[in-house]
């Protein structure tokens, strides 16, 4: 997600939902990766999608967490 994206998300209760749907989809990533990584014939290009979906998700949390520090109120 772009970082203009996230600086133009509606109220709070919104960013908070996208950041609980993004941690979401951190924890089952993580659960898919260690399932995969432990089949002795795993897929590979299936591994690595998930560990590209992980990045991105991650780089995502990121930038909306700089974003909601950034816009707290001092």
């Amino acid at each position: 997600m772009p970082r203009a994206a996230l600086t133009n998300l509606p109220p709070d209760s919104a960013k908070f939902s996208v950041l609980h749907r993004v941690e979401t989809d951190i924890a089952s990533l993580n659960r898919k990766i260690l399932q995969l990584e432990r089949e002795p014939r795993s897929n590979d290009q299936l591994l690595a999608a998930y560990q590209l979906m992980l990045k991105t998700r991650t780089e995502v949390l990121a930038c909306l967490l700089e974003t909601l520090e950034r816009n707290e109120p001092h």
